[in-house]
This record gives C-alpha cells, structure tokens and sequence, in this order.
C-alpha cells in the first residue's frame, strides 16, 4: 500500500479533530472521561485509523483547557442593545459559516470562539442597527494584544454586521501592500469564502476557500472590489467598480491601504454612484440609506493626525501623509448618513489621546473613540511581551518572571552601528545572528518532530530601516543558510554547523525545557531527544527560503500560496512590524 503523503494526513487530522469536537460538544459537563470516550469513537471510524490518536487527545484536552478571563468595555451608555433581537429574527449564516471553520478547521479552542460570539455582539451592541432610521454616527475602540485574535475578531464582526443588514464594509489595512494582501487574505477565508484572485463574486463554486470551502458549507453571496493579488487594491473607473455598487441585494466589501490617493478614490466613487446633492455634506453629496462599517486595522497607524510620514529610507511619503489621511477617513464617514468606525489595535495611545471635542468645518469631528473602547482579553495559551520579557513592577502580584528564551547581545552594533547611513558596507553577519540561524533551523526540526511537518516557520531580521543595508544582509544571511544546508546535506564536506546546531540544543534548549513547561502549563510540548531533531535537520532547512521584505523588493510573504507550509527568515524593516500575521 502507498504511503500517505503529510498532507493527506493532516487533512484526516483536521477531520477527525471537527469530528472528536462535535461528539465531544454533546457531552454536559466536559470531563476527562468524556474526551477520552470521543477520541476512542473516531479512533473506530475507518476512515481515521491512521490518525494519531494522543495527538489527538493531547490537542482536544489542551484546547478545552484554555481560559479566557473578562472583558472591560467604557461606553457612551447610549448604546441600544440590538443585535439579540437582529439574531432571534433571521439567520446570522456568514456567522454560523465563520464559527464553524474557526472550530473545526482552525481548531481554535472552544472558550476562544465563545467568547468572540459574546464580544461581538456587544461591539454591535455599541453600533448601530442599520435599519435605524435618521443619521446616526458610532465610533469605537478595540484594544488587543499583539497577535492575539484582533483579526479573527473584526472578521467575525463584518460576518455579523453583514448577516444584521450592512450592505457596505469597508476595511483600512494599512499602509502597505503587503498588510492589505494578508488582510485581504484573511477576510477571502472567513467572510467571502472564496479566493478573490480568481474573481470577485461569491457564486462561483470553482474558487472557494476557507469557510467557503469546508465540506458542506452552504454558498453565500457577497462581493468584493479588492482582491488579495498583489495589484488588487481599489481603483476607480474599472469595469467592476461600475457594475457592482453599493446597497444592492448582495453585502459588498473593500479592503484598502491608508493611502491618499486610494481614500480619495473610494469618496470620488461611492459619491458618483450614490451620493445625492447636499449643501451641507463635504464634497456636497451625501450616501443615504446604505450605512456604512469602517474598520480601521492598525488603528493608530496613519489615522492620526500626526505629523509626515518617513519611508525606510527617510524619504518623506506624501500618499501615506497621516494628517491627509485621517481628513480623508473623516471626510469618509461623514459622506455617509449613517456610520459606525472601529478602530483596532494593540497600541491605543495615539487614539486615546485625540482631543475629544476636534472639530473641523470640512470634516467634521476627529476619530475618537466617543463611543466605547472594548479590550479583547488575551487567551491563557497566549504568549505575548509580558510572558516573554517578564513583568517588574513594584508587588508581588503584578510581577512575572520572563521565559529563558531572551538572550541578551552585544556584538550587534559593530556591524550595524546607530545612526548608521545608507552607505554602510556589511561584509559579514555578527555571531549572533549566525547562532540566531541555527536556532530557527532546529526550531523547524524540532516542530517536524512534533508532527507539525506542514505549518508555516518564520524568522523576523530587522537590523536596519534602510533598504540598501537590508539587501546586504538578505544577501549573506542566504549565503550563510546555503553553507548550513550544504554542510548536513554533504557531511564530511567541512564546516561545523552539526556541531553547532547539537550543542546549542543541549546546552540551550534541552537544558532550558523544563523551565519552559513549568512557566507555560497551558501548551502541550511533549518531551523530544536530540537523535530524533537530528534526523529532521536536512528536511527542515532545505524548505527555509530568504525574503528582503521592504517596499523596493519584489519577495513577499506569501502563506496562503503555499498550504503546505512556508519556512522563511524575513529581512525587512517597517514592513514587518505591524500587522504581520507570522
């Protein structure tokens, strides 16, 4: 019999995990007892007999073990609770479409999902029906950690928002093209359910993806005018944007970069199919009856009214102008009768700290969040700065020790000294770049120990803003990763990467393991011995690639071209900083 390839076994994974979950969701209260029984059931089923069954089990427990503490809302108090009446009386399909991928396809534990149903709604709560009559105006606040569900959670709010009666979202998604692609991305998998590269109607079977794609998902209808390729922001006067407009019978959403010239067209193009004469309006047209959901990704980037903006090269930037940008967002939403802006981000100073009365005659009022701001509560599996660094603050009860995996250096600036030009010549990489390299190479093996053989790596290098520099250091740090690979591919050929690599396992993450467990009871790492991370060593780094991430490199960071895993060190400077969904 031909063995299974990886990803037809992760695929019968994936399975078997939505299968266990739903047997193990009938069980009142969920026990030990109860998941040991549902892993048993699907371990009878024939068509999972090669699955690993602990694996199953050890994933099952540990995402049913997962926490989520409270949430904090301050609010305006004139919100008019809505939206479980909006729920009672039609069915909420892109939600219930959404819910079901995030459970069973992306195996995000079960307290994490419920408690992003629970908060969403009260963000709508906070918003508006869209069948209220008259103009009304709502701005808020999410605030969220790093990396810590912002996204997954204003997905679930435009499926929400467009099961309740918005016909129109629009998403800010940065200033790069690089952040809208994968925001693009991420709203293509859980709202549209189809892959806009191919086309930008949801009725064609052939392109569906994400929750479009699970077995026995239903075909929702919504459209975009954005798509995730690499030219696929909003532009005006293409046939799609003539014939598709907003307020008709199917949902429409546009993802698009906080830039100048991209804001002025969508207020040019949605004025010139729905606006009507309005003396009083800026521009002198007003959007009635199609209310509008802007949410504003990396809120307190470019939305500000800040000061110019600087490129990597120091080079100022006049399409992503914050103080032109933040006029465009408000001239936006004032355009529209009826309006609901959220901001997210994990930085909230810059939005806080707005004047709460700003008011201009031409548009309107400033982007505070004088409606409410919502924290979004990190899960207990969530490893962020605190855990990381560690937390000193004066008590007992507020301090926290960091995990032994920060390692303090001190042969950086040699090479990279402060302040340096664009001129600076880097002719090699510091050492501790080097043993950086081969802790990610064993961080790679180590998860295909693990059986996470099919699952995306990567390694973020930000050494220097500048672009010249960065393309120096892209060039020898794929030099030094070739020599790594060719010396475990060519033992005996000279060189010492395997003694390297065999030592720093020992001494630093064998010898740091315990302490990792104890400090991060919540994650599951099974024990693991240096003869079975050797033997994946090879297969670990020949799938490592080099990309220069910067706005003058064509490399991209290109995870959803390849499902079966994207292992990649990322040279970049500010374009992977926000955002970036490593």
């Amino acid at each position: 019999m031909k063995p299974m390839d990886a990803s037809t076994i992760e695929d019968q994974f994936t399975s078997a995990y939505a299968t266990a979950s739903a047997l193990l969701m009938m069980a009142n209260p969920i026990t030990i007892e109860a998941l040991e029984r549902s892993v048993a059931q699907v371990g009878e089923i024939p068509q999972f007999r090669n699955v690993d069954l602990r694996r199953l089990r050890r994933e099952l427990e540990a995402n049913n073990n997962i926490r989520v503490g409270g949430y904090t809302v301050i609010d305006d108090k004139e919100f008019r609770a809505w939206i479980q009446a909006a729920r009672d009386a039609r069915p909420f399909e892109f939600w219930d479409r959404y819910r079901r991928w995030l459970s069973q396809s992306k195996r995000q534990p079960r307290n994490v999902v419920e408690q992003t149903d629970r908060l969403t709604d009260d963000i709508l709560d906070r918003l508006r029906d869209p069948e209220t009559p008259g103009a009304w105006d709502r701005r808020g606040l999410v605030v969220g950690d790093v990396q810590s569900g912002k996204t997954s959670n204003y997905v679930a709010l435009v499926c929400k928002a467009v099961d309740a009666g918005f016909r129109l979202v629009i998403v800010l998604a940065g200033i790069h093209n690089s952040l809208r692609s994968q925001t693009q991305l991420r709203l293509d998998e859980g709202f549209l359910g189809f892959d806009t590269r191919f086309g930008l109607r949801g009725d064609q079977e052939n392109q569906r993806v994400g929750a479009g794609g699970m077995p026995g998902a239903r075909l929702l209808v919504a459209n975009s005018l954005t798509s995730r390729g690499d030219d696929g922001d909003f532009r005006i006067g293409t046939p799609r944007s003539t014939k598709i407009v907003p307020g008709g019978k199917d949902p429409l959403i546009l993802v698009v970069k906080k830039r100048v010239g991209i804001l002025e067209n969508v207020i040019k193009w949605v004025t010139s199919v729905r606006g009507m004469n309005d003396a009083s309006t800026p521009g002198g047209k007003i959007v009635r009856d199609i209310p509008l959901l802007l949410i504003d990704d990396e809120a307190d980037n470019a939305s500000a009214n800040t000061n110019e903006y600087r490129d990597e090269d120091g080079n100022i930037d006049e399409d992503a102008n914050p103080t032109r940008t933040n006029e465009l967002i408000r001239k936006l939403l004032v355009t529209f009768e009826k309006s609901a802006y959220v901001g997210y981000t994990a930085t909230p100073f810059a939005n806080v700290f707005m004047h709460h009365e700003a008011y201009s005659n031409v548009v309107g009022e400033d982007l505070f969040p004088r409606s409410f701001i919502i924290n979004i509560p990190a899960p207990s599996n969530y490893i962020g700065p605190e855990k990381v660094f560690g937390l000193a603050r004066p008590g007992s009860d507020t301090e926290s020790r960091a995990l032994p995996i920060v390692r303090p250096i001190n042969d950086a600036a040699i090479t990279f000294p402060p302040k340096h030009k664009k001129e600076l010549q880097v002719s090699s990489l510091p050492g501790s770049l080097r043993e950086a390299m081969l802790a990610f190479v064993l961080a790679c093996a180590a998860r295909r120990v693990r059986g996470d053989v099919e699952t995306h790596n990567s390694m973020l290098i930000h050494v220097t803003r500048l672009t010249m520099v960065q393309r120096q250091v892209a060039r020898l740090v794929s030099e030094e990763l070739s020599d790594i690979r060719r010396q475990l591919e060519f033992e005996g050929t000279g060189g010492d990467a395997s003694t390297l690599l065999m030592k720093l396992w020992k001494d630093d993450f064998d010898a740091n393991s315990d302490a990792i467990r104890k400090a991060l009871p919540d994650e599951d790492f099974p024990p693991i011995q240096w003869r079975d991370v050797r033997k994946q060593l090879f297969d670990a780094v020949r799938r490592i690639t080099v990309r220069e991430i910067n706005g003058s490199a064509k490399d991209a960071l290109d995870y959803a071209d390849n499902p079966k895993g994207l292992s990649v060190i990322a040279i970049g400077g500010g374009q992977i900083l926000p955002g970036s969904t490593l």
